[in-house]
């Protein structure tokens, strides 16, 4: 499954409609007032099925991630100089990014692939999801939408 989301001006406000390779919704991201980030995910219907919700008061970027009410993990920015880091509580699973941040893949521990990420740039931030798995695009989306808040946050402290 190929998903694309595109990031502008707006989005931060407003959020994000996620589209699969045939152009149509499949979920609908949108920001919630809170201290931190809140992000909540739902299907084209409206029914909600996510969560991303940013911890203002730590040291570093931390994330967790519910489907429905329930916890499934969390995304922690690790402090690293050279290449971006990313500490991932959910299911085993790796995450590694090339030195731009503009590449991303997920593995299993055992390296079996779970999805392919890139972020085009332009007038807008247009994101691509190959997930090789329909079942896991759910934790893939929550996890680029995590990484999305992380480095929006940073940008934010350099402006």
């Amino acid at each position: 499954m190929r998903l694309l989301f595109k990031h502008n001006l707006l989005s931060p406000f407003f959020g994000y409609k996620i589209y699969n390779q045939d152009k149509e919704i499949v979920y609908i991201v949108k920001r919630k007032f809170s201290f931190g980030h809140l992000l909540k995910i739902y299907d084209k219907d409206n029914n909600e099925l996510g969560t991303v919700k940013g911890d203002a008061f730590s040291l570093t970027p931390e994330f967790s991630l519910y489907v429905k009410e329930n916890w499934v993990g969390s995304v922690t920015k690790d402090v690293s100089f050279f290449k971006p880091r990313f500490i991932v509580d959910l299911k085993g699973w790796q995450l590694n990014g090339d030195i731009f941040e503009w590449e991303y893949e997920i593995r299993t521990r055992d390296k079996k692939p779970i999805a392919y990420l890139s972020k085009a740039m332009g007038l807008t931030s247009t994101y691509a999801m190959t997930v090789c798995n329909n079942d896991d695009a759910l934790l893939v989306l929550m996890l680029v939408l995590a990484i999305d808040c992380e480095k929006s946050t940073r940008a934010s402290f350099h402006t």
